[in-house]
């Protein structure tokens, strides 16, 4: 009877012990994202002050086109230096952008942040303007 007794007790004081342990929140990796996201671009080296196109592409798991928002940004040296705008759209957004003098020869990223099913996606894209 006292072995059931010290039993019950170390299994109750474990279980007290589960639900008061800090337990780190899991970072979610990109099978646990919702939906998929591409970027794809006319080149990785735009000619300052022309016109250089982009298009996003958002899907949830099914395939199907996806109620979206896009915040294209402009990174150097892995610091927001611009940021495009926001853009609500659904499956695709097409965007166009105007590289500026000052940005020649800076390895630019172009990053596009992808907000859908309260997750964010971002997708990077290498640039040097000429």
């Amino acid at each position: 009877m006292r072995l059931r007794h010290v039993l019950t007790l170390a299994l109750v004081l474990g279980l007290a012990a589960l639900a008061v342990a800090p337990v780190a929140a899991p970072t979610p990796s990109e099978s646990q994202i919702p939906f998929t996201a591409s970027l794809v671009a006319a080149t990785h080296t735009p000619e300052a002050g022309t016109r250089w196109t982009y298009t996003v592409y958002a899907r949830d798991r099914r395939g199907k086109r996806l109620h979206a928002t896009v915040s294209p940004v402009i990174l150097y040296n892995g610091k927001k230096v611009d940021t495009v705008g926001y853009y609500a759209f659904v499956g695709i957004y097409r965007g166009s952008f105007r590289w500026s003098d000052e940005t020649r020869s800076k390895p630019l990223v172009f990053q596009v942040r992808v907000i859908a099913k309260s997750r964010v996606l971002k997708l990077d894209y290498a640039v040097r303007v000429r």
